[in-house]
């Protein structure tokens, strides 16, 4: 788009225009998306080429994948094993983010299975290296209410596993081998509460241990920080 170049084709504004078509009226993806009217209906009709941004913006709030808006097609896989080797590289400038068959729960916590990413998802890798450390970002499904109307259940969040340092923010958090997805709020050293947006679900502590000490110490641990969220469709 116009800030890398690249270029809205008439397929990827029919294709844009004809889902957001679906959702609603200009006036209401505007509402949802935050991005002004003026903006989206020159988008729509290909009147100008907008901010990359702009356009994930809207897709995330119709329910589309990006891959979808360009190619018309979407690139999960469901190729288990050795991925890279069955998919081949993914196109030039751009990167797969694994989607992890786990849940970060915003309720009361998701047993954790760490196995094998059952599917991939393309994204342009420079958009990617906005957000943080590309080979460590993987994407997981929300579920639950405690974090609406900030996030939905069914929605997705982008996390970068290099993130894990204790700061104020959005995580997902592994409890006792749960996942949570919950702002944290630090209260001390080694001391957090996870607090959710939804004032139905209290605030609570936890202890996450020095991961660089050798201690025998049962609390929580930080899995990564949230680095994008939106809903994305297979």
């Amino acid at each position: 788009m116009a800030s890398d170049d690249r270029r809205m084709t008439p397929g990827m504004v029919k294709r844009l225009r004809s889902k957001a078509a679906e959702f609603g009226d200009y006036a209401k993806v505007s509402q949802a998306s935050g991005v002004p009217i003026g903006t989206l209906q020159k988008m729509m009709t290909g009147a100008t080429d907008p901010r990359f941004a702009t356009v994930v913006e809207v897709c995330r709030t119709i329910g589309i994948s990006l891959d979808y808006v360009v190619t018309g097609l979407d690139f999960w896989s469901e190729e288990v094993g050795d991925w890279e080797t069955r998919l081949g590289p993914p196109p030039i400038g751009e990167k797969r983010v694994p989607v992890r068959d786990i849940s970060a729960s915003a309720g009361h916590g998701e047993e954790v299975f760490y196995e094998d990413p059952p599917y991939w998802f393309t994204f342009p890798l420079d958009w990617l290296m906005s957000l943080g450390n590309p080979d460590e970002l993987e994407i997981l499904k929300v579920e639950g209410d405690s974090m609406e109307p900030d996030l939905r259940d069914g929605d997705h969040v982008m996390i970068d596993r290099s993130r894990r340092q204790l700061n104020d923010g959005l995580f997902v958090v592994d409890v006792d081998d749960r996942l949570f997805i919950k702002r944290v709020r630090v209260r001390g050293k080694e001391r957090v509460d996870l607090v959710s947006t939804n004032p139905a679900y209290p605030a609570f502590e936890v202890l996450v241990p020095d991961e660089e000490n050798d201690v025998a110490q049962v609390g929580a641990k930080i899995v990564g920080q949230v680095v994008w969220s939106g809903r994305i469709v297979r």
